[in-house]
C-alpha cells in the first residue's frame, strides 16, 4: 500500500471509512471492523480491550511507553457524508475521526526503540468510562498526547473541569391570575439561574453554567409545583469539588437544592513539560509556528493526567466544528499531523 503520508487518497478513504462508520457514545464497537481493516493494510498489531478500548501497537517493545489516546465515539445524530477533493464531511470528522487516523498512523509507522501505542478510546463523549479503565487497572506512561481537534497548529496544555448538576425547586403553585399571591417553583428556579449566570464569566478562570434541560408545570394556568433544570457547570483548574458546591450553593432559594451529578476536576500544564515541549518542537522543525491554547470544555486529558508523567492534547481538525451539522476536516491536515506526531515520538524517545 502507498505511504499514507505520501499518497492523500489513502488517507481520504481511511478518513470516509471511519466517518461513515455511525459510532455514538456506546455503539463504539461498530467501529471495530474498520479500523481492523485500516490497521491490516498498515501492517501493524492491535489489541482490544475489555471495555473496547482500541489501539495500534508500534515501536520496539521499549522505554518510554508512549499512549496517543483519541476516542472512538462521536456525539449521536447522523449528517451526511461526503468527499470534496482531500475534505471529507460528516458527523465525528473533526471530533474525533481525524484526530484518531492520525494516532493510529503515527503508532503504525513509528520505528523507533520505545513503545507505542495509538488509537481510541471509548465514551469520552460519555461517561469516559474508557479512560477511567485505564486508571482503574493501574496503568502508566511516561507520555501521553490526547488525539482532540486543536488544528495542526495548535497544542492544548488546559482544560477545564465538569461539574454536570441538577437543580430542582419546589413551592406551593397558585392560580396563573394572581402570581403575586403565589408560590411558582419555576421562578425560584429562574431567579437562581439568572443569579449564577450573573457570577459566572467567559475566561478559562472562571466559571460557566448553561442550563440544558429545564422542566416546570402540568397545566396552562397553574403555577408549577415542581420545577428542575439539568446544567452544564464548567470549572476553572485548581478548584476542588467542595469549592465547586460552594459556588453553586450561593444564593439558593428556599425550596431550591443542588445536587451534583458527577466532577471532573480541571487540569493544565506547564509548556516546557515534555510532551508539548516534543510537539513545539516537531511544529517548528516542519516550518510550522506553534499555539498553546486552553480549551474551554473537558476530555479525557482531565482523567489520563493521572497515569503519566506529562501530557498534552494535539490533532488535526477545526474544534470550532466539534458536534456542529458542518464537520469537514482536510485529509492533508492528518498527513500533517502525522508527521509532526512522529517528530515528537522521535524526541520523547530520546527523553531520559
Amino acid at each position: 500500500m502507498p505511504g499514507v503520508l505520501d499518497d492523500v487518497s489513502t488517507v481520504v478513504r481511511h478518513l470516509r471509512m471511519l466517518v461513515e462508520t455511525y459510532a455514538p457514545t456506546g455503539e463504539e464497537e461498530k467501529l471495530h471492523p474498520i479500523l481492523k481493516e485500516i490497521v491490516g493494510e498498515l501492517g501493524a498489531e492491535y489489541v482490544i480491550d475489555d471495555v473496547g478500548n482500541f489501539f495500534v501497537k508500534g515501536g520496539g517493545g521499549g522505554e518510554p511507553r508512549i499512549l496517543l489516546a483519541s476516542h472512538l465515539d462521536t456525539v449521536p445524530g447522523r449528517l451526511p457524508v461526503r468527499v470534496e477533493g482531500t475534505i471529507v464531511w460528516g458527523r465525528g470528522a473533526v471530533d474525533a475521526r481525524a484526530p484518531l487516523l492520525a494516532m493510529i498512523y503515527a503508532a503504525a509507522l513509528y520505528r523507533g526503540p520505545c513503545t507505542v501505542l495509538g488509537g481510541g478510546l471509548v465514551a469520552e463523549e460519555g461517561d469516559s468510562r474508557g479512560a477511567w479503565r485505564l486508571v482503574e487497572r493501574g496503568e502508566r506512561f511516561d507520555y501521553i498526547v490526547i488525539g482532540e481537534p486543536s488544528g495542526t497548529t495548535g497544542i492544548v496544555i488546559g482544560y477545564r473541569g465538569s461539574a454536570p448538576t441538577r437543580v430542582s425547586c419546589s413551592g406551593r403553585g397558585g392560580h396563573g391570575a394572581s402570581p403575586w399571591e403565589a408560590d411558582s417553583a419555576f421562578e425560584k428556579l429562574l431567579d437562581y439561574y439568572t443569579a449564577l449566570k450573573a457570577r459566572c464569566g467567559r475566561g478559562f478562570n472562571e466559571y460557566s453554567a448553561a442550563a440544558t434541560v429545564v422542566r416546570a408545570g402540568d397545566y396552562p394556568n397553574k403555577l408549577p409545583e415542581h420545577a428542575e433544570a439539568y446544567l452544564d457547570v464548567r470549572v476553572p483548574p485548581g478548584r476542588s469539588e467542595e469549592d465547586v458546591r460552594g459556588f453553586l450553593s450561593q444564593g439558593l432559594p428556599e425550596g431550591c437544592r443542588v445536587e451534583l451529578l458527577g466532577f471532573t476536576p480541571g487540569v493544565r500544564v506547564k509548556p516546557n513539560d515534555p510532551v508539548p515541549r516534543a510537539l513545539m518542537r516537531s511544529m517548528l522543525r516542519l516550518g510550522v509556528r506553534p499555539r498553546l491554547l486552553l480549551k474551554h470544555g473537558t476530555s479525557d486529558m482531565n482523567i489520563l493526567y493521572r497515569i503519566t508523567r506529562s501530557v498534552a492534547a494535539y490533532g488535526p481538525g477545526d474544534s470550532r466544528l466539534s458536534h456542529s451539522t458542518e464537520e469537514h476536516v482536510d485529509a492533508r491536515d492528518v498527513q500533517l499531523a502525522v508527521r509532526i506526531l512522529l517528530g515528537a515520538l522521535d524526541e520523547l524517545c530520546r527523553s531520559p
